[in-house]
């Protein structure tokens, strides 16, 4: 018998989640806003409960709960309705349509491999709403099921974490079926990948039964299937995990054919199993993701940035920061792509007797030529068309702070000559205005292009020297190894908290290859590369497989001594290519020559140059 559950199912086509579905598969599926929906839609507009959506027979039926927000079936207010597939129901702009559930239309002919048998969940005992006692009174089996039903609900019900909850199912399913593996699937929300737990090795993994799970959850119900191999196979029995009208994951228990057939009572058992424990398997989940997520908010600092790494060059940065900060100078970052500049301006800021004032980032790089005035020093209502009130430029909002130019090398010559006058006397005049502002406002500017710039091509020689009242190099990571693991530990904190199997920490041999990469991208490239690496582990420690670098060769170091100079030419060429990734455009700004200058130097030492990947 297939129920109306297993028949039809919603799905989202205009609202937060198009394209979503979910299947029918309560007796009672409730929509609204409320924490107790089946489908919940996060919107003040709605009422806490908008309507509900009930099974009776093989057909469903709409009721409007809502007194306040009309339901509609098709444009037309509805409080009461029997629903057919292509049926629209709309409410505050969401829209949902009624759809056949193409699992549960899917014949699931046996093959010569494998024979299978389904399981509805409206046909198992122990979860039908009416209770008939006299079903219970001839057959012993059922009330030893129930019995061990409500003893393992019970367990679970007291479980303290996630881990403790999957181990005492585990423990459970292998005793109740003598099973020789049993496997639990969870589906992540984002994707509907199905992961393991707990946790298995990557042998365990490719032989777990992933495509019956995934059968299992489409159809929404249990399957007892023979896997037949040549002369040996396996029996096995799956049963969906099912919370708030969708499959959150399956339950499968397994073992040779040699040891005997799984029986119907088995597969029914399994099912009402599986439909009591995934509310606790769910609320479990999302109780340790809340943990996880206040754990991580208690351990942000609250007052100020800290660079991070124990060299001894990110020790001396630091130093120099912090003296920095006590001064009144403006200061110049200089240091490669991804290295910390930004981090390092905010330290410095968060160190400095303006710490309580405001601070302004400006990513320079990408303010266009003609509205960098308007931006940063503001306009008067009028000065130009469309503006239609006056706007305080940035100059101006950071008065009493810090102003936090990046890449300020990327202004236009032009727009430097305007910028040097702010810098220096404190006073600007904004767009459109006759009267004069004068501010307070430290300027910390950032570079990754040499400075100073003697021939002028991409910075003023003046503002540079009224900017660089302090110049503080950052080392790019490769000449500061130590700070990999550290960072590396950091970075993979951050990303276990929201990953699928959390892991907590590295293989040596990871570790190995992040202290063998030359970082061209420095901590940037780090962060990815570690966050890549928590998604693709499926353990509890990251390996050196799910280090995804392209290259874990350190740059070859310069040696002088006996060394020609067309050796240390080209020794050089190659480590910049190597700390730029390959970008010529990059290579030639940090050598202060031409694009065309660096090719010809590069062909005759015969080195190409690949483009990045």
């Amino acid at each position: 018998m297939t129920c109306a559950g297993n028949r039809y199912c919603l799905r989202m086509t205009a609202g937060p989640m198009p394209g979503r579905s979910w299947s029918l598969t309560e007796p009672l599926t409730l929509v609204g806003r409320s924490m107790g929906c089946h489908i919940r839609v996060d919107d003040s507009h709605i009422s806490r409960v908008q309507c509900e959506i009930a099974r009776e027979g093989s057909s469903v039926r709409l009721r409007t709960i809502s007194e306040r927000n009309p339901t509609m079936v098709n444009g037309n207010a509805c409080n009461n309705a029997v629903l057919t597939p292509g049926d629209v129901i709309s409410f505050c702009g969401i829209s949902l349509v009624i759809d056949q559930n193409p699992a549960a239309d899917t014949a699931m002919a046996p093959s010569a491999m494998d024979t299978r048998t389904t399981q509805s969940l409206d046909d198992i005992v122990h979860l039908q709403s009416s209770f008939d006692a006299n079903r219970y009174t001839h057959d012993a089996t059922l009330v030893e099921d129930l019995h061990s039903l409500v003893g393992i609900v019970r367990a679970l019900g007291k479980a303290t974490s996630l881990d403790a909850l999957i181990a005492q199912l585990v423990n459970h399913l292998t005793d109740r079926f003598r099973a020789e593996s049993v496997w639990i699937g969870l589906r992540m929300q984002a994707d509907g990948v199905l992961i393991l737990l707990p946790p298995v090795t990557a042998e365990e993994t490719r032989t777990a039964p992933f495509g019956v799970m995934r059968e299992a959850c489409a159809m929404s119900v249990g399957l007892m299937i023979e896997e037949a191999a040549d002369m040996e196979g396996r029996w096995l029995i799956a049963a969906p995990l099912l919370h708030g009208g969708e499959s959150i994951g399956a339950l499968v228990v397994g073992h040779p054919r040699s040891l005997g057939e799984f029986t119907p009572a088995d597969l029914q058992y399994l099912v009402a199993v599986a439909d009591c424990c995934a509310p606790l398997v769910r609320a479990a989940e999302r109780f340790e993701q809340m943990q996880r997520d206040m754990h991580a908010k208690s351990e942000e600092p609250c007052t100020s940035v800290q660079l991070l790494g124990d060299s001894r060059e990110m020790r001396a940065l630091q130093g120099e920061i912090r003296r920095a900060a006590a001064a009144r100078a403006h200061v110049i970052l200089q240091g490669e792509t991804g290295v910390g500049k930004e981090l390092a301006a905010r330290m410095l800021h968060d160190h400095s007797a303006r710490c309580s004032g405001p601070y302004i980032v400006v990513n320079c790089a990408a303010i266009a030529p003609e509205l960098f005035e308007s931006d940063i020093f503001g306009h008067e209502r009028g000065a130009f068309t469309g503006a239609i009130r006056r706007r305080k430029g940035l100059f101006e909002l950071a008065q009493g702070g810090t102003l936090f130019l990046d890449e300020i090398t990327e202004l236009s010559l032009a727009n430097q000559a305007h910028l040097l006058r702010a810098v220096e006397t404190g006073t600007f005049r904004p767009v459109g205005a006759e009267r004069e502002l004068k501010v307070d406002v430290r300027v910390v500017c950032a570079t990754n292009r040499p400075l100073p710039d003697p021939e002028q091509r991409y910075f003023r020689n003046d503002l540079f020297h009224r900017l660089a009242g302090i110049v503080l190099r950052i080392k790019p990571l490769r000449e500061r190894r130590d700070d990999i693991r550290v960072l590396a530990a950091h970075f993979l904190r951050t990303a276990a908290l929201h990953s699928a199997n959390h892991p907590t920490g590295f293989t040596e041999a990871a570790l190995e290859k992040l202290a063998a990469y030359a970082w061209p991208g420095n901590v940037r490239e780090l962060r990815n590369v570690v966050e890549r690496a928590c998604d693709l582990s499926r353990g509890r420690y990251v390996n050196a497989e799910n280090i995804l670098v392209e290259d874990a060769t350190p740059i070859e170091p310069i040696h002088r001594e006996n060394a020609t100079l067309e050796d240390l030419e080209r020794q050089h060429l190659v480590a910049m290519l190597q700390r730029h990734n390959n970008r010529v455009l990059d290579v030639a700004r940090a050598l202060g020559i031409s694009r065309s200058t660096l090719y010809y130097r590069l062909s005759r030492h015969g080195i190409k140059a690949r483009q990045p990947k």
